[in-house]
């Protein structure tokens, strides 16, 4: 956000520790009994919402998280409270329109297209964030460089080089 000269914030909506659904708690690897920290946020740039986000962080492996300021960086965090290094993650992208709820948190018409996004995050191997989060289409953007690998077939976007995402001023 601040590349594009936007200051970014976090208004935290919600910290509880809960059982979480079913596929989050098998992309977490929680077990019957495993618990996690469910964190709802809104991310904003000048003051606007961007973003709302739903995360899951397992609390056996982030003991006290509820007590932390959840408003920065999350993976800052984990390293240097915990040491876990977020170091891998698998993300996947779809579009929906904002209703209800969804639409309110983020200032939003009904059936502003969202970028959705779910990642699952993991420190050496050990999973640590299910996350999804929901992006207002009209306000953010993602940039990707595809390009082969060695060892891929040579078509460009083969294997996904990097990525990135970014937030957009509002034209007023």
């Amino acid at each position: 956000m601040r590349r594009r000269g936007l200051e970014p914030s976090t208004r935290l909506m919600l910290v509880d520790e809960e059982r979480p659904p079913a596929e989050v708690a098998r992309s977490l690897r929680l077990g019957a009994r495993g618990t996690a920290w469910r964190i709802d946020r809104v991310r904003l740039a000048d003051g606007a919402p961007m973003a709302i986000e739903q995360g899951w962080y397992p609390q056996a492996l982030l003991p006290d998280l509820d007590t932390e300021d959840l408003t920065g960086s999350l993976y800052t965090l984990f390293a240097s409270r915990y040491g876990l290094v977020i170091d891998a993650a698998e993300q996947t992208l779809w579009g929906e329109a904002a209703e209800g709820a969804t639409a309110r948190r983020l200032e939003a018409p009904t059936h502003t297209p969202l970028l959705v996004f779910r990642r699952v995050s993991s420190a050496a191997g050990t999973p640590v964030e299910h996350v999804v989060s929901r992006y207002r289409g009209d306000r953010y953007q993602v940039h990707m460089n595809l390009g082969a690998t060695p060892g891929a077939s040579g078509r460009p976007g083969s294997r996904a080089g990097t990525n990135s995402t970014t937030g957009r001023k509002r034209s007023s």
